[in-house]
C-alpha cells in the first residue's frame, strides 16, 4: 500500500466546501461551480474535459493503459432560500446546498489533490466525475451518452448521510436505493355547465376514481415482502367552479428495487385507469417516463470500501435500503460499484437534507477525501478483497 504517501489537506477542503456554499447554482447551471473545480485542476496540473454545459471529467494517471477507478461527485444546488447564520451563508438568493453537493465536490477535490502527488506511484488510472443535474435527474444521463463512462472499470461515489453518526460511514451490498419510474394519466372527459353534470363526463371524478383505486395495486395486489412506494403529486383540471373540467392530468411516480416488478405495476395502473375510464364514459391516455435504475453495490466492491474506510478512520456501519433515488445508479450500471453515507449526525442533533437550516458537520470532509484515496489504493495495488 501507498498509505505512507497519503496527505491530505483538510484546510483546503473545508475551504473549497465553504467557497461551494456560499456559491450555490441551480441544476445545468453550474458555470461558476465548473470554473471554480476547473481553476482548482489547472492548480493542481490535472488534465480535464468539459462534458455537458457545466460537467467535468479529470484525469490522473491518464496515459496508463489497463485499469480505470471512478469517482464522482454531483455539483448542484436547491432553490431553496438559506437561514443558517454562518459566514459563508449563500450569497445567491433562494438557492442553497441543502442537500451537500458542496461537500461532496470539496471532498473530490481533496482526494484529487492527494493522488496526483503520488500519480506515478499507481497501477490504475482514476477519472473524476463531477456530475451536474443530479437533483433534475439528467446530469448523469447526459453525461454517459457522451462516453464519459466507457473505460471506467470500478466507480466509488459518497452522499453526506444524515442518519449515520458523524465519523461512520453506511456501507451495504447490494441494492440499497431505490429504482424510479414516472407515469401520466390525462383523463378525457366531456366538458358541461355545472348545473348540467349530466350532459358531460366530470374527467375530475373519474380522476378521483382512478387515484383512490391504483394506490391499492400496492397495498393489496403486490406482497408486502416488496419495497414498493406509489405518489401521485399532481392532481390538474378544470377551468372554473361552474364548469364540468373535461381533461384531468395526474402525474405520479413508482419506487422500487426488483426491476422485473415494475412491468406487472404499470400493466396493472394502465388496466385500471382504462376501465374506470370507460365505465364513466371517459377515455384516458397514459405516458410514462422511465427514471432511474436502483444504486446497486457490488459485493467485492463494499468489501473494498469497507476496508478503505478503516484505513481513512471511518467507522463502516450497515446501511438499510431507502426508497430515495440516485442518478448515480447510471453512471454505475454494469460496472462493479460501491456507493456510501459519510454520516454528518451528531448526537442528537440530525440536520435534514432539502431544509433551509442544512448544514454539516466539518470534521468528516478530509476523511471523506481519505475514502475516495484508500478506494484508488485498494484497486491500484490489487487488494479489492482486503
Amino acid at each position: 500500500m501507498l498509505n505512507h504517501l497519503i496527505t491530505i489537506d483538510e484546510a483546503y477542503v473545508i475551504k473549497m466546501r465553504r467557497y461551494f456554499h456560499q456559491h450555490p447554482e441551480l441544476s445545468s447551471k453550474e458555470y461558476h461551480t465548473r470554473d471554480t473545480i476547473i481553476s482548482e485542476l489547472k492548480k493542481m496540473d490535472i488534465p480535464y474535459e468539459c462534458v455537458t454545459e457545466t460537467g467535468i471529467m479529470a484525469w490522473i494517471n491518464k496515459d496508463h493503459v489497463g485499469t480505470v477507478v471512478g469517482l464522482r461527485a454531483d455539483m448542484d444546488a436547491l432553490p431553496i432560500e438559506e437561514v443558517n447564520t454562518c459566514d459563508y451563508v449563500s450569497a445567491n438568493q433562494g438557492v442553497m446546498h441543502a442537500c451537500g453537493h458542496d461537500s461532496h465536490i470539496a471532498m473530490l477535490l481533496g482526494a484529487a489533490k492527494a493522488l496526483k502527488s503520488m500519480e506515478d506511484k499507481l497501477e490504475c488510472g482514476v477519472k473524476l466525475i463531477f456530475q451536474p443535474a443530479e437533483e433534475t435527474m439528467s446530469g448523469a444521463k447526459a453525461m454517459a451518452a457522451l462516453g464519459v463512462m466507457r473505460d471506467v472499470d470500478y466507480l466509488f461515489g459518497m452522499h453526506v448521510g444524515c442518519d449515520v453518526d458523524s465519523g461512520s460511514i453506511g456501507l451495504s451490498s447490494g441494492p440499497i436505493m431505490a429504482a424510479v419510474d414516472a407515469f401520466k394519466i390525462t383523463i378525457h372527459g366531456k366538458s358541461a355547465h355545472g348545473a348540467l353534470p349530466y350532459l358531460g363526463v366530470d374527467a375530475i371524478v373519474v380522476g378521483a376514481q382512478i387515484v383512490s383505486n391504483i394506490q391499492t395495486i400496492i397495498s393489496r395486489e403486490i406482497a408486502p415482502f416488496e419495497p414498493v412506494v406509489m405518489t401521485i403529486g399532481k392532481f390538474h383540471g378544470g377551468t372554473a367552479d361552474n364548469i364540468v373540467a373535461d381533461e384531468v392530468v395526474l402525474e405520479g411516480t413508482v419506487r422500487y428495487f426488483n426491476q422485473d416488478l415494475y412491468a406487472t405495476i404499470r400493466g396493472k395502473v394502465e388496466e385500471k385507469s382504462r376501465r374506470i375510464a370507460e365505465s364513466y364514459g371517459a377515455t384516458v391516455t397514459i405516458d410514462y417516463r422511465d427514471g432511474l435504475p436502483p444504486v446497486d453495490n457490488d459485493e467485492d466492491m463494499i468489501k473494498l470500501a469497507i476496508a478503505s474506510a478503516k484505513r481513512a478512520g471511518l467507522e463502516p456501519v450497515p446501511f438499510k435500503p431507502v426508497t430515495i433515488s440516485e442518478d448515480y445508479a447510471i453512471l454505475a450500471n454494469g460496472r462493479k460499484s460501491a456507493f456510501g453515507f459519510i454520516g454528518i449526525r451528531q448526537g442528537n442533533t440530525q440536520p435534514m437534507l432539502h431544509t433551509p437550516d442544512f448544514n454539516i458537520d466539518e470534521s468528516i470532509l478530509a476523511k471523506g477525501a481519505h475514502m475516495h484515496v484508500q478506494f484508488v489504493l485498494g484497486i491500484s495495488d490489487g487488494t479489492i478483497n482486503a
